[in-house]
């Protein structure tokens, strides 16, 4: 009769152990500023799972069968190379914890220097300019608070622009004769004009004119991912307004802090600094199937070990 009671507990007990788990993820080297897609594999679904890595929390989110789950996520442009700990835990629909843990390694990536000349008053702002400055950083501040819980994004990122993107992302940039920052975005060539268009959906947090960024649209795409669109001529979007893959967001232009004519984006993760370029040339999950269809997995060849 006893052993009768305790058979369930035991096969609970035993199938926890054997539970099996994979972790995946693409790029298959990660390096500073790499976004990072992570794929966990599970032999049975489970109602719930959380991560962290860098000391930040993994939005991860389930496909249909809840066996497959998903986190965008990325590491800063100057994130120490070292190899780091991804910690997941979670509950099995059936009962029972999921435990794992997985070291990643970040390298270092190749940045370049780069030597520009703008107005002095961009190197030297005035009092006034300074108060704009701070201004602006309240905006952002309060553009980057808060984020939807589920992603708002599907598929992969598409560019914002039909020209082809500078290779400049992480660069140390050396603004008449003096280094000033490193560049945080990668630059596209646009004529003053051009259609510029969102990467993929959210909302937008912030649509106004900035000292430095110019003309600035920054969209939520949920999960603490943002997209930045900096130096437009005109805007065509304002805060808190959804937008499609591809929408029109404003026209490209010259304002703020620029050389001359182009379209800066950024992306940002948790605060940490990605490379647009990057993302953009990776291959992810339709998120907007997940409720009667599957998620599509990406074929795209990924690092994999598994548990």
């Amino acid at each position: 009769m006893l052993w009768s009671r305790l058979l369930p507990v035991l096969l609970l007990l035993v199938s926890s152990v054997l539970c099996a788990q994979t972790l995946t993820w693409q790029p298959q080297h990660v390096e500073q500023g790499s976004p990072v897609l992570f794929t966990l594999i599970l032999d049975r679904p489970a109602t719930r799972v959380t991560a962290t890595w860098l000391g930040k929390e993994l939005g991860f989110f389930p496909a249909n069968d809840r066996r497959t789950w998903y986190a965008l996520a990325g590491t800063d442009v100057e994130q120490g190379p070292a190899s780091y700990p991804v910690s997941i835990s979670g509950t099995y629909a059936s009962g029972g914890a999921l435990n794992t843990t997985q070291e990643m390694q970040i390298t270092a990536a190749n940045f370049h220097s780069s030597t520009l000349s703008v107005a002095k008053a961009f190197i030297a702002p005035s009092p006034a300019a300074q108060r704009q400055m701070e201004r602006d950083a309240v905006a952002k501040k309060r553009a980057f608070a808060s984020s939807a819980s589920q992603p708002l994004w599907s598929g992969s990122f598409a560019a914002p622009v039909a020209s082809r993107v500078f290779d400049n992302f992480g660069d140390n940039r050396i603004f008449n004769g003096k280094k000033v920052s490193i560049h945080r975005g990668s630059d596209f060539p646009a004529r003053p004009g051009t259609p510029v268009h969102a990467l993929n959906s959210g909302r937008v947090v912030l649509a106004q004119r900035m000292f430095l960024e110019g003309n600035c649209v920054i969209i939520d795409h949920g999960n603490q991912l943002f997209s930045i669109y900096m130096h437009f001529s005109r805007l065509q979007v304002k805060a808190g307004e959804m937008v499609k893959k591809g929408q029109l967001l404003g026209l490209s232009g010259a304002t703020g802090r620029v050389t001359g004519p182009h379209l800066h984006v950024s992306m940002r993760w948790s605060g940490e600094n990605l490379n647009p370029a990057a993302l953009l040339a990776m291959q992810l999950p339709e998120t907007s199937s997940i409720g009667p269809a599957a998620v599509t997995v990406p074929a795209k060849p990924i690092h994999r070990k598994a548990h």
